[in-house]
């Protein structure tokens, strides 16, 4: 069993307030807009004392090694700076000269350890970042935001743990078994701190008061919760706690403050009444007032109307769910006529707000549509909708016909006043069914108020009538109307919806001797005087069930109508009669002005009844609500006086008589579970007609209408509220508290290992467990059995140990645990979900289905690590910072330890140079073996520096010659990034291969290689020199003409040239001389190259033409006589041609020779041999010469034979 004693001191301060000078005017309500209390690490951007902040209401509390230093800021400065604004309605007004005081005061821990260690808990999403001056080096991110911080070890076996609890700041300090809680002493340093009559720790600051309430202590003894009877100590400056009866050093306990918030209206001008008060879903607070004489009422920037109208107007505030901001505050009504009383509001499953009261205002404003567009009569239902957030007026409409509606009981008169303080009822009333639409009780004097064919009663049959109206939602469509009432005044203060049955019950009053009522009713005939009345309504038919009388021969009227789960009516209203009761304890008050009533759902017989409250003719019983476990809550109020004598339980907020009192039965009143008083020391307290709600959770909210002054609200201050202080002097101010009447008779809370990193109750597979701590009120003789549904994707018996379905709380114990113990799995899951349903242990006479409390645990794979840097490349030997987050109670270690200076931290900063794996490991202090460490790894990925590597730094080139350049690196990998510089003279500078072409100069070129990831680099260069081009100046001769077979010389002149070369090679001799010999056989164009030293070349061309002329001789005679002379007819001198015919021909044209052959002659003979006789013959030659133009040259003739 865990032995320890913890004591708890309250403190009246909660969430985040401004403390700077300057102020920048961004809510409507002139006050910083504080939400959820937060702990803030410090990070460096507190300077070092502080280890964590905390930000409360107007100021801040930082948790320091010797205790806690607080800083406040005066709230009346931000309110006046706040009102400069609202006057003069501009932005841009310079408050920078007015002052906002400020006050700090320390309480030291006297004598405590140096080595305390911080354990922060609950840890948010949100976080922080300050960029705080213009150095950056002081500025800080990311720092992380926890719902509680504990101080381990402050004194030997004692610990302080700081939390957030119901949106306040408390502090616990936890004492060890054997430890001494004496050694706790704290000393108030800047202050002087007193005690007050209650016990109560009331330190006065120069801005403001903190309350730190009594403080609570209490131990778990075999189960059980024991209170342990403490107090404090104050000797001069320093605190210390008192035990005056002992207590066990070996053994738990607990505060249990149910005061959520009380809210003034923030007014600093104006006068305000109180008129109703309701709730959402969300456990938000919507608050209705009237104003009467002006502005002031606080309005939110972008509300529906932030403009006060004339005469009576109604104003709307909403509180989020702990009253520490604003949602949004607006007026309602504007124009000539003044505004609508709010008698009654309500919200419907979307957020949205319905509200309605009378009016005679005939300019209120009236969406397109509306049921009823124009006011009717004198005085008519004025019914609106509003947004969930306040901007916008959604639908409206009157409702009422040429007389009165919404009256004052027993008037005819239009209800334009504040209404009567004494008789606060109100005389209409709104609800909203399962299909959203609107169901409106009010009273009726005109004889034409709309109703539909289908009505119960159709008819105005006395004064005034009950009527019952269904609107649609968005007030467009009358669905069902009807009247309800005898001959005499009948009207109604209440309704509600009943989802059990689906039926719509009504309450209120009539002295009519004929009121409508069912067969077998509780009394079908009226009792006397004025009587209570309820009717009952079938939601789906829009049909009448069920009516009764109530009350006695006296004044009677029923003010309120609730049901419980099996669909029982309660009703309770005041009574001066004798009306009948069946409870019988001290608790009864037998001479009290309220009665509570339970019937049966038929209206046919009362089951249970009591009496309580003063007897006092002003008094209402302002809300009442049946919760899921059959307790009947009420709330009562009187006029500016005292209820005396009301029955208390030992758990009472407040015992000093005060105007409002409230109080929980339980079923069939068989027991007072909790009474208690509440409100202002100057019993000024009242209300005005209207209706406050009670949730089926037991929630009050509640609002009173107090001209007292805010010194007597100073005991009941909720530091954390958005307006905890009264600004308007001792005008009446409307005054909005939530309670929590705490009546489920279990508590469960849940308790996490964490290791998982968020915020919910959370087990790790294999790792420690969750648990859910059920806690009854008190420890009765019997086994409390909770059934439990367990739901959700997570299996029973697989991804936890198996639960079943009932956990039992035993006799004579007030607390159980249930452990969820999350099981291995291999593959992971992922986040799975277990839901426990713990079904109500009271019963709503016999239903058992309702679910108390809902609580979700998750089930995670593995301890929280996560690696928060992203990944990155870096150069060799550069220093990077790896960040990794756990959850904060995990130990962890980094790997490899040598490359890392300092492996203490969640933030390393190694200088690899290589490319390395850096891990961290988590690991759950304390648990099983089965507990699996969990591991997050950083690659640190490390380029290699390149190297450029340069064969040639100097480099010539010829002009206009351009040069491929290469830059070359190693080592050989992708993504390099290549710069070549200046650019100028550069195609594509930015790739590894270049062109280079430039004018003549000499040029410096450089080479830059970044790597793709981290831009390692490296830098060289290489000279270019551009030299001038070679002149050549030509060859001589340029254009010769010579005949085939004659040789000629070609000269290449040019002083630089070194080297030549021509071409093409065909007849040349020596082609690499200067001057060269050719005999071309035909048409030739010679090429020179030239080079240079450089190797710079010049060309040019010379052309040499080549004639041809044939040589050839034919004889005309010949004498083949054998004398050697002329013996053979032949041609003579063929050099250079190619015979292709030699044909001769005798007179008849007959072929007497023919050769191909240049070397051969015509004998004078035949083909045959024989001799020719002497005659003329005739010869064809053709021949072919080495040019074109004397490919084919023919020569005719005759030549004459002679013998």
């Amino acid at each position: 069993m865990l032995k320890k004693i913890v004591f708890m001191a309250v403190l009246g301060i909660g969430v985040q307030g401004l403390t700077g000078v300057s102020y920048a005017h961004t809510h409507g309500d002139g006050q910083p807009q504080p939400g959820n209390l937060k702990i803030i690490e410090n990070k460096g951007q507190w300077g070092t004392q502080a280890k964590y902040r905390a930000e409360i209401s107007y100021g801040a509390m930082y948790l320091t090694d010797g205790g806690f230093v607080y800083n406040f800021s005066s709230s009346e400065d931000y309110a006046k700076i706040d009102k400069v604004l609202h006057d003069e309605k501009k932005a841009d007004v310079d408050v920078s000269g007015m002052i906002i005081r400020n006050h700090a005061y320390k309480v030291n821990f006297l004598g405590a350890n140096t080595d305390i260690r911080y354990v922060p808990a609950e840890k948010n999403v949100t976080k922080f970042n300050y960029f705080i001056g213009t150095d950056p080096s002081k500025w800080v991110s990311g720092a992380a935001v926890y719902g509680a911080v504990t101080q381990q070890n402050v004194y030997n076996g004692i610990d302080v743990k700081v939390y957030s609890s119901d949106h306040s700041l408390k502090y616990d300090v936890v004492v060890a078994p054997q430890a001494d809680p004496s050694l706790v002493r704290l000393q108030f340093e800047g202050v002087k701190p007193v005690l007050n009559a209650k016990g109560d720790l009331i330190v006065r600051t120069s801005v403001n008061e903190v309350v730190e309430k009594a403080p609570y202590t209490y131990q778990v003894v075999e189960g059980r919760e024991v209170e342990v009877p403490s107090r404090y100590r104050l000797n001069g400056n320093i605190l210390s706690f008192e035990f005056p009866q002992g207590y066990d050093k070996s053994l738990p306990l607990i505060i249990d403050p149910n005061l959520l918030f009380v809210n003034f209206s923030g007014a600093s001008t104006g006068t305000f009444y109180a008129h109703s008060t309701a709730y959402d879903l969300d456990g938000n607070t919507i608050t209705g007032a009237l104003s009467s004489n002006g502005a002031g009422w606080p309005t939110t920037v972008g509300a529906y109307n932030t403009t006060f109208g004339t005469g009576n107007t109604a104003c709307i505030h909403k509180y989020n769910a702990d009253g520490s901001a604003l949602v949004f505050g607006t007026y309602i009504g504007a124009g000539t006529g003044g505004g609508m009383l709010p008698n009654t509001i309500r919200s419907d499953a979307q957020g949205r707000i319905y509200f309605g009261g009378s009016t005679t205002n005939a300019t209120l404003p009236i969406t397109s549509g509306a049921y009823q567009p124009t006011i009717g009569g004198g005085a008519d239902i004025y019914l609106a909708l509003l947004s969930a957030d306040g901007s916008t007026l959604l639908a409206s409409t009157y409702l009422g016909g040429s007389g009165h509606e919404g009256s004052q009981m027993n008037t005819t008169t239009a209800f334009t006043a504040l209404g009567s303080q004494t008789t606060s009822l109100t005389p209409t009333d709104i609800a909203v069914d399962g299909d959203g639409n609107v169901w409106v009780a009010s009273n009726t004097g005109s004889a034409n108020f709309p109703v539909t064919s289908n009505a119960y009663q159709s008819t105005l049959t006395g004064s005034h009538d009950v009527t019952l109206t269904k609107l649609s939602p968005d007030l467009t469509t009358l669905l069902y109307s009807t009247f309800l009432g005898g001959t005499g005044w009948d009207g109604a203060t209440s309704v509600e919806f009943d989802a059990t049955r689906n039926y719509i019950g009504i309450s209120g009053f009539t002295n009519s001797p004929n009121f409508p009522t069912s067969q077998g009713a509780y009394h079908t005939t009226a009792r006397g005087g004025v009587d209570g009345l309820l009717a009952l309504f079938d939601v789906n038919s829009s049909s009448y069930v069920a009516s009764t009388y109530l009350g006695t021969s006296a004044e009677d009227f029923a003010a309120r109508i609730a049901f419980d789960c099996a669909g029982n009516v309660f009703a309770t209203g005041r009574t001066q009669g004798n009306y009948p009761i069946t409870a019988t304890g001290s608790f009864v008050v037998p001479n009290g002005f309220i009665f509570i009533d339970k019937l049966t759902p038929g209206l046919t017989a009362s089951m249970a009844s009591t009496r309580t409250g003063a007897a006092h003719t002003s008094i209402v019983p302002s809300a009442m609500m049946v919760d899921v476990c059959g307790n009947i809550l009420v709330a009562t109020i009187v006029n500016n006086t005292s209820q005396l004598n009301m029955p208390l339980t030992p758990d009472a907020f407040e015992t000093t008589p005060r105007a409002f009192y409230f109080a929980a039965f339980a079923p069939d009143f068989s027991d007072l579970v909790f009474g208690s008083y509440f409100g202002s020391t100057g019993n000024q307290d009242h209300f005005h007609p209207g209706i406050c709600r009670i949730d089926p959770a037991g929630v009050i909210y509640h609002a009173v209408c107090s001209p007292t002054s805010g010194a007597n609200w100073a005991p009941n201050r909720t530091a954390h509220a958005v307006h905890p202080d009264k600004l308007n002097g001792t005008t009446n101010d409307n005054v909005t508290f939530k309670f929590d009447f705490e009546a489920f008779s279990v508590k469960v809370t849940g308790e996490t290992p964490e290791g998982g990193n968020v915020n919910q109750n959370h087990a790790i597979r294999g790792c420690k467990s969750a648990y859910l701590h059920y806690k009854r009120g008190k420890a009765d003789t019997f086994d409390l059995v909770l059934r439990l549904q367990i739901l959700g994707d997570a299996i029973n018996g697989v991804d936890y140990v198996f639960l079943a379905d009932s956990l039992v709380i035993p006799a004579n114990d007030t607390v159980a645990t249930l452990e969820i113990k999350a099981l291995l799995a291999n593959p992971a899951t992922g986040p799975r979900r277990v839901i426990v349903n713990t079904m109500a242990p009271c019963a709503c006479d016999g239903n058992r289905d309702n679910i108390m409390s809902s609580d979700t645990v998750l089930i995670l794979d593995s301890v929280y690590v996560k690696m928060l840097t992203p990944l990155d490349t870096t150069c060799p030997g550069d220093q990077i910072t790896i960040q990794a987050e756990i959850d904060p109670t995990l130990n962890f270690f980094w790997t490899p330890a040598n490359l890392i200076p300092d492996a203490t931290g969640l933030t390393i900063t190694p200088s690899p140079v290589l490319t390395t794996f850096f891990t961290i490991e988590a690991s759950q202090p304390g648990a099983p073996s089965t507990c699996p460490p969990r591991r997050a790894t950083y690659m640190a990925y490390v380029e290699p520096y390149p190297e450029i590597n340069v064969p040639n730094n100097y480099l010539t080139v010829c002009y206009r010659d351009s040069v491929g350049l290469t830059m070359q690196v190693t080592p050989d990998l992708p993504g390099y990034i290549y710069e070549w510089s200046p650019s100028q003279y550069i195609a594509a500078p930015n790739n590894a291969s270049i062109k280079f072409l430039a004018p003549v100069g000499l040029y410096k070129l450089y080479m830059n290689v970044k790597t793709p990831g981290a831009g390692c680099s490296a830098t060289d260069s290489m000279m270019i020199n551009v030299v001038p081009p070679l002149t050549l100046e030509g060859i001589e001769p340029k254009d010769t003409l010579i005949r085939y077979g004659d040789e000629i010389q070609l000269r290449a002149v040019g002083e630089d040239a070194v080297m030549w070369t021509w071409s093409p090679l065909d007849y040349i001799r020596d082609a690499m001389l200067p001057v060269i010999t050719v005999k071309p056989e035909r048409d030739m164009v010679y090429s020179v190259r030239a080079w240079d030293q450089y190797g710079c070349f010049a060309d040019d061309e010379a052309k040499v033409r080549v004639y041809h002329q044939p040589r050839i001789f034919v004889p005309n005679a010949f004498s083949p006589n054998g004398d050697g002379l002329n013996d053979v007819f032949k041609i003579e001198n063929m050099t250079y041609e190619r015979l292709i015919s030699f044909k001769v021909f005798n007179r008849l044209g007959e072929v007497v020779f023919e050769t191909i052959d240049p070397n051969k002659g015509w004998d004078g003979t035949n083909k045959a041999g024989k001799a020719l006789a002497s005659d003329v013959y005739y010869y064809y030659i053709q021949i072919s010469g080495p040019t074109e133009e004397t490919k084919n040259i023919e020569y005719k003739g005759d030549v004459t034979l002679i013998r």
